[in-house]
């Protein structure tokens, strides 16, 4: 990779990880997407995309400025998803660390859950 790879410190033991790498040409990946899947019944919880950074963040409307380890970071959350207790939850979270850009979505995680899981990539 031509960054740096973050891997989660605190995965939970009923989770499956699995990866699929963004060609960019036939020798290298210019990035790639963890997907997390629950054990039981291999759905979906969120998915963590990591590639080289460029300092731009996402264009999109009505974001939150957050905290990822010490660096500025923004969350939207969605606005039409729920969950089976009819809440809103989970979202998009973008963030840049150490020269590498973190794209982070969830529809299963709250926004506090999905900042607590990027707190631990290291």
């Amino acid at each position: 990779m031509k960054f740096k790879v973050f891997e989660p410190t605190k995965l939970d033991s009923d989770w499956i990880v699995s990866i699929k790498y963004h060609p960019d040409d036939e020798t290298t990946a210019k990035g790639f997407t963890m997907s997390f899947l629950s054990k039981k019944d291999n759905e979906g919880i969120m998915s963590l995309s990591q590639k080289k950074g460029n300092g731009n963040k996402p264009d999109y409307e009505e974001l939150e400025k957050v905290t990822i380890n010490g660096e500025v970071g923004y969350f939207k959350k969605w606005g039409t998803d729920y969950d089976h207790r009819g809440k809103i939850t989970g979202g998009l979270l973008w963030w840049e660390q150490k020269g590498t850009s973190f794209e982070f979505w969830s529809v299963k995680c709250s926004k506090e859950c999905m900042i607590t899981f990027a707190e631990s990539l290291k």
